[in-house]
């Protein structure tokens, strides 16, 4: 099946965010925070339900906004712009400057960012492809985004490596490339994908945005699939978020954050990468067959069995080394 230039300028732009989830979200930045002296890298939790919560405060506002002509586009640049900017002032702070807290701020404005754009992109699916692509265009995108991910992650594991494991200017090299390296790939999205479903301008644009999202609520619970759906993905999407974001500084407090520990950590999660890409494109071919409900529920039961048997794995490994420093 031919993807059009739109819906590989969409995949594009998964391609290049997914250097952010990786980098920041998951491996690099939770390293670099746990090196400022009298803050612990499991704290990064707390920061990351407020990032959460003002996304959840923002989003369906924000959506309302973007049912007018012209404006999607408009947010999702914006929103990247502000995630992209953010993730390259990491490069300027460095531990030796005490500075955790202006850190903080850069960190959540750079998850309201990548949040505020992925509503926007997420949302420009239905633009760029046909119902009957869509399964293989929205599969595609993760795929080629984790594969693609590899690329900066694996430089920037290597940059890493080369300055040393505990040495803060690796990790704020690697802050840089992803940042460039989102940048870049957001470009065909911006210049190539247009906005085709909308509302024309009108009058009073804030007020009936506002009317519109409160009839939205008022309606939902007569349609009850739609309603079980949003509470659903809410319980899942929170659940997988807390995993992505936590398991880092999980993972160094149960083994410790010594050089060794912490390359295979993140060598791990670059295999991680290179093993999801065949998986996306399978599961997205799979849903033709067995329909997208089935294979969502092959995965979510394969990733809660994987992660109630990781725990006492992890937590074994970690006794064993701890024995073994004696």
């Amino acid at each position: 099946m031919k993807l059009t230039k739109e819906e590989k300028s969409w995949i594009l732009y998964d391609c290049g965010n997914s250097a952010y989830s990786i980098a920041i979200t998951t491996a690099l930045f939770p390293i670099v925070f746990g090196m400022f002296q009298g803050v612990d890298n499991m704290d990064l939790g707390y920061f990351n339900s407020l990032a959460s919560i003002l996304v959840a405060v923002l989003s369906p506002i924000l959506g309302a906004f973007a049912d007018y002509k012209d404006k999607k586009k408009r947010f999702f640049t914006f929103f990247a712009l502000v995630g992209i900017i953010s993730t390259l002032s990491f490069t300027f702070i460095s531990p030796d400057s005490g500075q955790w807290q202006l850190l903080i701020v850069m960190y959540i404005l750079s998850c309201i960012g990548f949040a505020g754009a992925n509503i926007f992109y997420d949302s420009f699916l239905v633009d760029v492809t046909t119902d009957e692509k869509m399964d293989k265009v929205s599969s595609s995108g993760f795929a080629f985004g984790y594969i693609s991910s590899v690329i900066p992650f694996g430089i920037s594991l290597a940059v890493i490596l080369i300055m040393g494991m505990d040495a803060a200017i690796g990790y704020q090299i690697g802050f840089c490339i992803t940042a460039l390296w989102w940048g870049l790939l957001t470009i065909p999205m911006i210049k190539d994908v247009k906005q085709r479903h909308y509302i024309e301008p009108e009058p009073n644009p804030i007020g009936n945005s506002f009317k519109r999202l409160g009839q939205t609520f008022l309606n939902i619970k007569d349609y009850k699939i739609v309603f079980m759906f949003l509470i659903a993905y809410f319980c899942y999407i929170d659940g997988v978020d807390t995993i992505i974001k936590m398991v880092v500084p999980y993972a160094t407090s149960v083994l410790g954050s010594d050089g060794l520990n912490t390359f295979m950590l993140l060598a791990i999660l670059l295999v991680i990468q290179i093993v999801a890409f065949p998986f996306a494109l399978l599961y997205g071919s799979l849903a033709k067959k067995y329909s997208t409900r089935a294979l969502i529920i092959v995965g979510i039961t394969t990733y809660v069995i994987a992660c109630i048997a990781a725990t006492p794995f992890l937590r074994i490994i970690g006794k064993v080394q701890r024995l073994n420093r004696i």
